[in-house]
């Protein structure tokens, strides 16, 4: 979900930008115009590859830890 919000944060920009250029057209520094957002394609990769990662290690590790059939600690609750 986090990368898809990322994935659109681009046009989302542009849309806010020309909303708010067309209601004030000085509101903004012209700087603002000429600004474009750019994804990086190994970011996607490495958000992920970090986001999985955690999962599963603070998933697995307690798990381990408790050395317990999960079905049992469904059972118990």
């Amino acid at each position: 979900m986090g990368v898809l919000l990322g994935l659109l944060r681009g046009p989302i920009f542009r849309d806010l930008r020309s909303l708010v250029t067309s209601m004030s057209p000085d509101l903004l520094p012209p700087i603002v115009h000429t600004l474009e957002p750019r994804i990086a394609p190994w970011s996607i990769a490495f958000a992920l590859l970090i986001s999985v990662g955690a999962g599963l290690v603070f998933g697995l590790y307690p798990a381990r830890k408790a050395l317990m059939n999960p079905i049992e600690a469904l059972r118990h609750e």
